[in-house]
Formats: C-alpha cells, sequence, structure tokens
C-alpha cells in the first residue's frame, strides 16, 4: 500500500503555491502507515500510544513497537499460520487459536514471554491447516521465525521467549513522530 502526502494549499499574491506539508502531516502520515500495517482501527491505536506516553517509560519508540507486535493476531502471522495480518485476525476470532492452552477470540489479546500459542486440536482437521507441521519445518530451516520465538513444528505450536526489538524484524517505521502525534 502506497502512502502520500497531500499536498497543502497556500494562497499567494501570484496565485497558488503547492507546498509538502509540514511536520504535522508527515506525523499523520506516519501514523498511518504504521496503523494500516498492523489492522488497527483509529480508536484503538490511540488508546496504545496514550498508555505507552502515559507510562513514560525511557525508550516510548520501543514500547509501543512491543505492544503492537505482541498482539495474538500479529504472533499468528509472524508464526506463518496466516498468510497475511487479516487471515491471522480471522483465524483467532474463530476460536482455532491456543494461548496456554485455552481458546482465545480476541486478536488484540496480548502475549508475554513464556506464553505457548497452539493451534486447537480440533481445528487441525480444517483445509487452512493442511500439512501445517510440515510448512513450519521449511520455514524453521529457512530462518523465517523471529528470534523471540521458539516454534514446535511437530506439535505446532510456539513459545515466547522474550520480548521483540525493533532492530531484529528491520522495521521501516519511524515511531517517533506517531508518538509525538499524540502528545499533542
Amino acid at each position: 500500500m502506497k502512502f502520500t502526502l497531500h499536498l497543502a494549499r497556500k494562497k499567494t499574491a501570484q496565485g497558488r503555491k503547492f507546498s509538502r506539508g509540514g511536520d504535522f502531516a508527515k506525523a499523520l502520515l506516519e501514523k498511518q502507515k504504521v496503523r494500516f500495517h498492523y489492522g488497527i482501527a483509529e480508536r484503538q491505536f490511540k488508546r496504545y500510544a496514550l498508555d505507552v506516553i502515559a507510562k513514560k517509560t525511557a525508550n516510548q519508540d520501543r514500547a509501543l513497537y512491543e505492544k503492537l507486535e505482541t498482539r495474538l493476531d500479529n504472533v499468528v502471522y509472524r508464526l506463518g499460520l496466516a498468510a497475511s495480518r487479516a487471515a491471522a485476525r480471522q483465524m483467532v476470532c474463530h476460536c482455532h487459536i491456543r494461548v496456554n492452552g485455552k481458546r482465545v477470540n480476541m486478536p488484540s489479546y496480548g502475549v508475554y514471554a513464556g506464553d505457548v500459542i497452539s493451534v486447537r486440536p480440533g481445528s487441525m482437521r480444517k483445509a487452512i491447516f493442511n500439512d501445517i507441521s510440515a510448512k513450519l519445518q521449511e520455514k524453521q530451516k529457512e530462518g523465517f521465525f523471529p528470534p523471540w520465538l521458539t516454534v514446535e513444528p511437530k506439535k505446532v505450536e510456539a513459545k515466547i521467549t522474550g520480548m521483540p526489538q525493533m532492530k531484529e524484524t528491520g522495521t521501516h517505521f519511524d515511531f517517533a513522530p506517531v508518538l509525538e502525534f499524540y502528545k499533542r
């Protein structure tokens, strides 16, 4: 999905003059890129950002990144169980995913270090999970999984071994303007 800045129009004595917008426009654009990338509604994304700002941690960028990456729908996507975040979201909503042995149907459910994510045994008969353990084994050989996830392909489960780091995934977002957008 390509994002562009809309040109702001300023009226001058010679006629109309166009400019690229200021800091607000750039912060808004960055916020929208992050929000659409993770597939989160504005209201929920704003809540995430305001929670991070309220905690006043030293590295708020990293805190927001961790909050977004550890959503259950994103973890299911990172595991390769779904082709997209939207498909992962639907998979979670249809109760195919378990966290620590319990069915979870909230895509925004936050997972933490030590949690075990698995596919519900009753869902393994579904067509979307055909040959899933073989696919997971292939992806494990390729080094597909982020370092904070430990995957057991034969059991079709993964354990959260740590928190995601921005350096590991090579994120292409700048979270500082996003947080500044909500601080105003």
